[in-house]
């Protein structure tokens, strides 16, 4: 699997229907990441892995990191092709690194939110999918 760049363009904002393909995307990912940082455990987060939600096309996911250091995490996913974009949420003690691939004919971006386990982003991230796959009135609200 190739990484590119971030995909700026505003269409990868766009709200639509839930696509099976986020599933298959999100798969290669993982596994691309399990094979070049063996020790991250990678989970499907945001709109695109609950089923029926709408949202924008971009896959999200949470990077469970054993490792104390973060920051050093984040260096060993720009190391295998991942990089950084200019956001808020890499300022602070939240590191973040993106990329975009390729998928039957369609680029889709990435953003990986690296964090331990437990942490507020893995549980937080993890309660709003439970609560919206549970509840069909908030996911239509949601969207």
């Amino acid at each position: 699997m190739k990484l590119d760049r971030f995909d700026e363009g505003l269409h990868h904002r766009d709200i639509g229907a839930y696509d099976p393909v986020y599933g298959e995307v999100f798969g290669k990912v993982r596994a691309f990441v399990h094979e070049h940082l063996g020790g991250v455990e990678l989970v499907h987060i945001g709109s695109t892995a609950v089923q029926d939600l709408r949202g924008k096309p971009m896959i999200d996911a949470v990077a469970i990191a054993v490792p104390k250091n973060l920051r050093e995490v984040q260096g060993e996913f720009e190391r295998v092709g991942f990089h950084r974009r200019p956001v808020w949420v890499d300022k602070d003690e939240k590191p973040y690194v993106c990329a975009s691939v390729v998928h039957a004919g369609r680029r889709f971006n990435v953003n990986v939110h690296i964090c331990h386990r437990g942490d507020p982003v893995h549980k937080d991230s993890l309660a709003f999918m439970d609560i919206l796959a549970r509840r069909p009135d908030l996911r239509q609200k949601y969207a």
